[in-house]
């Protein structure tokens, strides 16, 4: 059996290591180690090391997965917020047919009956009425304003999340 002369990765101590080792535990530090095979290369590389680097590829593993559950949410959130918005835009194209249909019906029979003084009857009855059209604009403000409300903090998470995935893919790049 074939034994190379290392240097321990935690304290520096040279050790002997078999070639058909895969975990090495140094004598002088006690501290487990992973004999990594690399062609004809053996080196020692601490456990907590392989780690950090479990650790970093599950953070980047979970954030990946954080991106597309939170783009989905947003996708929802927008498909919803312009279903509402063509409900409302409908139902204000019934009420201004319905209005426009009043208004001349209303205009016409004034006209019939008051003769030029319908003019006043016109006007005060356009200002009394005026207040009880509803404004479709205000709850299309509304709406919106509540779906960039519900969207805002999703996107900060996705940033977030970006920087995980960022990092660990900028790191993978400049080990290869």
């Amino acid at each position: 059996m074939k034994v190379f002369s290392l240097i321990c990765a935690c304290c520096g101590a040279a050790v002997e290591v078999e070639e058909s080792a895969n975990l090495y535990k140094c004598s002088y530090c006690g501290a487990q180690q992973v004999v990594e095979h690399s062609g004809d290369v053996i080196s020692l590389k601490k456990i907590e090391t392989l780690l950090d680097d479990v650790k970093v590829g599950a953070n980047r593993a979970a954030s990946g997965l954080a991106l597309q559950r939170l783009l989905n949410d947003i996708a929802i959130i927008e498909k919803s917020r312009d279903q509402e918005l063509a409900q409302l835009k409908a139902a204000d194209d019934q009420n201004n047919s319905a209005v426009g249909w009043f208004f001349i019906i209303g205009v016409t029979a004034s006209i019939i009956m008051f003769g030029w003084w319908s003019i006043p009857v016109i006007g005060a009855g356009v200002a009394l009425t005026w207040k009880w059209i509803p404004s479709v604009a205000q709850k299309i403000r509304s709406t919106e304003s509540k779906a960039i409300a519900k969207i805002a903090p999703l996107k900060e998470q996705i940033a977030r999340h970006q920087v995980i995935v960022d990092a660990y893919d900028m790191g993978a790049k400049s080990s290869d």
